[in-house]
Formats: structure tokens, sequence, C-alpha cells
């Protein structure tokens, strides 16, 4: 990943978990209007954040709801040897995938389990409220069903355990020929560094928000008392399934957080 835009990943994520509010109320407003979000963002956004948000120089748009490994799969697929791919990433916004499907361009959206998504961002952002974020989560993924079958859906297990696969099954939906990341041992390892490198570029990079497992995070979210809406999680759980495009139950995620 080059320079400048691991810098733009490190400031787009927020200082300190603090949210600018200009930029909460393009999202939360405008997210879901690409006629609106496109121009407003581009005008009023943070400069830092610009090169995220998809031009008419985007080949590629990678996007989902926070925790669902978007930092992994974006280093993943640039350090592969596709960093001369134009990406829109990580504003977390559905007008970027939406605006991408009415291009004809290549859309992974990332897909994980709801309470494990809204269990990980606790401890990324703490003291958030999780049926609020619940309630994003669904509205998220309701708004883009009907633009499934015009997108790939990566699963989270199936990104973090060989994110090459992954890769290859959309250049087979889109035929394209990004290059496939090799899942080893190694190559994983250097991809979680680069993350701490984003992690470090933000304040000196503490440890709850660097997007990679822990044994801090883990006991750390093994501490959160949780209050789940029930009828909630429910809905969010079937809207994961109908997604996911299997009534298996869901796969376990492993060491992820």
């Amino acid at each position: 990943m080059n320079t400048e835009t691991t810098a733009a990943i490190s400031k787009a994520v927020g200082k300190g978990g603090q949210v600018r509010p200009l930029r909460a109320f393009m999202k939360r407003t405008l997210k879901p209007y690409p006629a609106l979000f496109v121009p407003v963002f581009r005008r009023f956004g943070p400069d830092f954040a610009k090169e995220l948000l998809i031009s008419p120089e985007t080949e590629f748009v990678i996007e989902g709801f926070p925790r669902s490994a978007n930092t992994f799969s974006v280093v993943a697929f640039q350090a592969a040897g596709n960093r001369s791919v134009r990406l829109a990433h990580h504003l977390h916004a559905e007008a970027q995938i939406i605006a991408g499907t009415r291009r004809g361009l290549p859309v992974m959206v990332l897909l994980r389990d709801p309470e494990k998504a809204i269990r990980s961002l606790s401890v990324f952002y703490p003291g958030i409220d999780e049926n609020a974020a619940l309630r994003e989560w669904i509205a998220f993924y309701r708004r883009l069903l009907p633009l499934k079958d015009s997108i790939f859906v990566a699963e989270f297990s199936k990104v973090t355990k060989d994110f090459g696969a992954v890769t290859a099954s959309l250049n087979e939906k889109f035929d394209t020929d990004f290059k496939c990341f090799e899942h080893t041992d190694s190559n994983v390892a250097a991809v979680y560094r680069e993350i701490e490198d984003i992690a470090r570029r933000r304040r000196g990079g503490a440890e709850m928000q660097i997007a990679r497992p822990s044994e801090f995070k883990r006991k750390a979210q093994s501490e959160i008392r949780y209050d789940f809406d029930q009828n909630l999680l429910a809905q969010a759980r079937s809207l994961f399934v109908e997604w996911a495009g299997s009534d298996e139950p869901l796969e376990h995620e492993g060491t992820a957080v």
C-alpha cells in the first residue's frame, strides 16, 4: 500500500475514536444517496478521506459495515500486487456501493455476523449503543439487498482465512484479472504489520483501535456487558442469512476480533 493511501485510511477512521461532526452528518443523512453523498463529501469532506471516495477513476469498490475486515481486505488486495488499481473504500457508505454498481464496476461488499461486528465495534469505539449500532447494521444491508446480484459478497471468515480464494471468485464473477493474495502465514503477518503501521499513524495506535485480532481485545470484549434487543438481533441474523445465501449456522470466526 502506498504512503498516501495508508495515511488516508488512518485519518479517515478518526482520531482517538472521535467522529468528526461534518463527516458524521454526511454519513448519517446522505450515505444512502450517491447523488447527494458523493458531491457533498467531495466538496466538504476531509481532504485526507477524499481519495477513498468513488470517482471517475475508480476501478474497484470494497465496502462494508465497520469491523467487517475492511482494512484487511484493502491491505491484502494491494499487497497481492494490485497497488495501481484505483479503489473506493473505507467510508462505510451505501452510496459507494450503489454508485459502483450503476457504473458497472466490480463491487465487493464485506459481510460479518452482526452480533460479532457490533461486539468488535464496541471495543474499537467504547461507549457506543449496541442497539443503535445494530439498527445501523440492519439499515446498511437492507438498503443494499436489491443490488445483491450485482455485487460480490465476501463473508468475514472467508476473507480472513483465504482472501486469495475470495479474489479469485470475484474475478470469476466480474471477468476481472486482479492478482490474488497468497494467504500464507508470512503474507498475513505482513498484512497485519501494515495494519499496525496504519494504526500508529493515528496518535500512536492504541491497541483497541488496531484492526487485527489480539488477546487484549478479546479480553476487553469479554468484559463488556451487552444488552442486545433480541428482536433487532433476530432481524439482523435473518438478514445475514439472506445475504450469505445459506441457512447453515453462522461460520465460526476463530480468533478474529
